[in-house]
């Protein structure tokens, strides 16, 4: 035995490390061998498992004591470790062989061709274990094949002696790291076999971009989006100057003649749920040639993700770099989220914020959806929460993908479903998920395909018979919620029900600040009012007047505070200042009673102690008091900079005694669900044992692992931005290349539609319709923004915050209320829905 390897010494007991070397080698065996459970080849899964069986026993041999080896060895055991061993044996056997092969090739060689190196020694003879040299050559690797190999010396390059650029190519350096970034990626799935031959091909010509890609997103969820991009390009090779590399991809629809194609393929993925992450992975797998099929038991698409207000995090796009997050970074983005998850930085949390920036560019370049406005959220550092500068993130994010995705439907690639109940997965007898059950109109009905995701939700709302909450969190039925009334769980069941593993199940967020509607005050579903209402300065009150608490802690710190103080509601304030950052938030809240605007303190008091104000406020007098103190106090801290409860920055401080202020009545309320089922970096659902379900991937909320036992505002829309893009662009499929004679007509079709929406919408601006037209045609759905009249029939159902927002604008001038949520430029998709002018004539 090699002294440097004898286990006698590396684990005597009087060495201090000992007893931490033994748990590290445990470790590490446990995580390679749960990495076998990735491999896709059962035969190949075997005998991996079986040599892994094979270490373990040896492992087992070495740590054990002495008298215990007899007695704790399995029949299988043993036989893995002799199996084992025969491998080890016959590897070194064929080493031999090898090099003895090697070595006799480069002798058959042509002496007198002084262009192939032959090795400067005979192959050695396998030393005895204790007589290896300290310094043993190493065999040339030159293909005998080439007449004149290249040096592999750093500075060497491939493109103008193997590519097809004379005069230019790639360092050998750059070339290795790049190939070694192929390989990696293809083991893990991420690339297909067509991509990958395709990648190595243009890497060999010397495509100096490429390689530079490889270096750079090897480990980034848009590596495949990148190389897609990049292999629509010409090669470009390197020549001494800087290369500038690929954008993210932008492409929006397939191209006609894939387009013809797709009509008559069978869906390769069904993708059930319809928020972000639904829609994200759908629209992602619809740009790389996938035919999907998109399920939601709603009638209309969005989900929770269209309730979304403060916006999504990203550390940090160049866009939003400013005074406020200049000094922000992966590590502080990292630390942030960790602390609120009260855990340490998981690998899961590394690659949410290492992916965040990458997922807010694609946003911005794949739907144009206006991600400029900042926020520094409760529980962040930094100012690095985006949203739009004229709307509501959850409902534009929502509107802007689901336009994309809806571009695939005429083609046939995109195949909605939408009021349709997937009830239960299905399986072949390996169990691998081939499909779903589902039930449609009162009908049921199956759909066989190769890949199905999970992006179903939390159970925030599930008060259901087989209720989860009730199951993990009883004491947590007597808080309202946020979540609309599909959020039962119905995803993580179906996972759960096929032996999917779950993790932290107990773990529901309630959120400090839903809105309590004067008008419906025992509703159990409530207006979120959203974290960049405090991120934005506004501050917390108790029913007395007082301050409890620091705003922009964690919102599981602001909801203990709350529940220590005994009340079951609370006043939430803000300034001009305050309501002017807001925007669109504070004028929807205030047109809907939710926010109401007063006259200084004593407004703000005569509010709290009315009929519609804060449930077991003091009296009038006694609040403005309190509220006088409290508001003085904090003023004389912003101006500090620090108050009692640890806060240090107080945005659009100083809150007025005298002037116009906004108070909104607020309560705690459930709000999402960190635990789920389990699932691993590439969005595989994993089973109770932890190894991979067949078919089966998951984004969004239906999983766990992600935020431990509190999540960061702003993450929401992150996880599912990240995660449904790393699904969409894993999932392998067979993409189907169209005949180009049907690229004609499939461009005709193109431009018939064009040109009949065009004709629409021209006629329709010469026709004027009066303000007693409009409203008799409210059942028509006729709607008039910024003068221009919209037949919003044909979208009412599919709109994100629900029919109703819509409706109870029919037959009006809807265009306040509208500015109040959307921007300007949302209409132009609505082009082709108009049907006249406004008149009051």
């Amino acid at each position: 035995v090699f002294e440097a390897f004898d286990e006698d010494l590396l684990f005597r007991e009087q060495q201090a490390p000992w007893w931490s070397l033994k748990k590290q080698f445990k470790g590490v065996f446990h995580n390679v061998s749960r990495v076998l459970d990735c491999v896709s080849c059962q035969k190949c899964r075997l005998h991996a498992k079986v040599t892994m069986l094979g270490f373990g026993s040896a492992l087992k041999m070495l740590l054990l004591p002495t008298e215990l080896i007899s007695s704790s060895f399995t029949r299988d055991e043993v036989v893995a470790l002799f199996n084992t061993l025969a491998k080890f044996s016959s590897a070194i056997h064929y080493v031999k062989e090898l090099t003895q092969l090697q070595f006799d090739m480069y002798n058959k060689v042509d002496s007198t061709a002084d262009t192939v190196p032959k090795p400067p020694f005979p192959p050695p003879k396998l030393p005895t274990a204790r007589a290896i040299p300290a310094t043993t050559p190493v065999a040339a690797t030159t293909p005998i094949a080439t007449p004149s190999p290249p040096s592999l010396s750093h500075d060497a390059t491939v493109g103008s002696t193997v590519g097809s650029n004379p005069g230019s190519g790639i360092p050998y350096a750059l070339l290795d790291t790049a190939l070694g970034t192929v390989a990696a990626a293809s083991a893990r799935g991420v690339l297909g076999q067509q991509v990958e031959i395709l990648v190595v091909d243009r890497l060999l010509q010397g495509d100096a971009a490429m390689a530079l890609l490889l270096k750079h997103f090897g480990s980034a969820p848009t590596l495949n989006a990148h190389l897609q991009a990049a292999l629509q390009k010409p090669i470009l090779a390197s020549a001494g100057g800087g290369a500038s590399l690929p954008a993210v991809v932008t492409t929006s629809t397939p191209s006609a003649a894939v387009a013809a194609a797709a009509k008559s393929k069978p869906v390769d993925v069904a993708v059930i749920g319809s928020g972000v992450a639904g829609l994200t992975a759908t629209l992602r797998l619809l740009d790389r040639g996938a035919k999907v099929a998109l399920i939601d038991k709603e009638k209309r698409l969005g989900g929770n993700s269209a309730k979304a207000s403060s916006g999504i995090n990203g550390c940090c796009p160049d866009h939003s770099r400013s005074d406020h997050n200049v000094d922000d970074s992966i590590a502080a983005f990292a630390a942030d989220t960790a602390k609120s998850a009260k855990r340490e930085a998981s690998d899961m949390i590394q690659l949410l914020v290492e992916s965040s920036k990458s997922a807010i560019e694609w946003l911005l370049k794949r739907t144009s959806i206006d991600l400029t406005k900042m926020a520094q959220l409760g529980g962040h550092s930094y100012a690095r929460t985006h949203r739009p500068s004229n709307g509501m993130i959850g409902a534009e994010l929502v509107y802007a993908l689901q336009r994309e995705v809806k571009k695939f439907e005429s083609s046939g690639q995109l195949q909605l479903m939408q009021g349709t109940k997937v009830t239960s997965l299905l399986q072949d007898g390996s169990g691998r998920v081939t499909g779903v059950a589902y039930e449609q109109g009162g009908a049921e009905g199956q759909l066989l395909v190769p890949e199905t995701v999970l992006a179903t939700g939390g159970f925030a709302n599930d008060r259901t018979n087989t209720s989860l909450l009730a199951k993990h969190r009883p004491d947590l039925l007597r808080f309202p919620t946020t979540n609309g009334e599909w959020a039962t769980g119905d995803g993580m069941k179906m996972a759960m029900a096929i032996g999917a593993g779950t993790v932290d199940m107990d773990k529901v967020q309630i959120h400090p600040t839903g809105f309590v509607d004067p008008t419906d005050v025992s509703a159990s579903t409530k207006v979120l009012c959203g974290e960049m209402m405090r991120g934005v300065g506004g501050i917390l009150v108790s029913p007395q007047g007082t301050r409890f608490v620091n705003e922009l802690s964690p919102r599981d710190k602001v909801v203990e505070a709350q529940l220590e103080t005994g009340a079951d509601e609370f006043g939430l304030i803000l300034n001009e200042a305050m309501a002017k950052e807001a925007g669109k938030h504070v004028e929807l809240y205030t047109k809907k009673g939710l926010l109401t605007k007063v006259k200084g303190v004593a407004g703000i008091a005569e509010w709290m102690a009315g009929s519609s104000g804060v449930a077991g406020a003091s009296d009038a007098s006694a609040l403005a008091n309190a509220l006088e103190s409290s508001l003085a106090a904090y003023n004389a801290a912003a101006a500090q900079g620090r108050d009692e409860f640890g806060k240090v920055y107080f945005h659009n401080a100083p809150i007025p005694l005298n002037e116009t202020l906004y108070v909104g009545r607020i309560v705690p309320v459930l709000h999402y669900c960190m635990g789920g089922i389990t699932f691993n970096q590439m969005g595989d659902v994993l089973r109770t044992d932890g190894s991979v379900v067949p078919g089966l991937h998951a984004a969004g909320e239906v999983t766990g692992g992600v935020h431990g036992e509190n999540r960061l505002g702003g993450n929401s829309l992150l996880e599912c931005t990240v995660f449904g893009s790393i699904v969409g662009e894993k999932i392998e499929f067979e993409v189907v290349e169209a005949a180009a004679a049907s690229e004609g007509s499939a461009e005709a079709g193109v431009n018939e539609a064009a040109a009949v929406g065009g004709g629409g919408a021209v006629g329709a601006a010469s026709r004027k319709i009066s303000r007693a037209e409009l409203s008799a045609h409210k059942d028509d759905v006729w709607v008039a923004i910024h003068g221009k009249v919209y037949d919003l029939s044909g979208f009412v159902e599919e709109h994100p915050a629900g029919p109703e927002s819509i409706t109870k604008l029919a037959g009006t001038d809807g265009t306040e209320m509208y500015e109040t949520v959307h921007n300007e430029q949302m209409l132009a998709e609505f082009e082709t829905d108009i049907v006249g002018i406004l008149s009051d004539d």
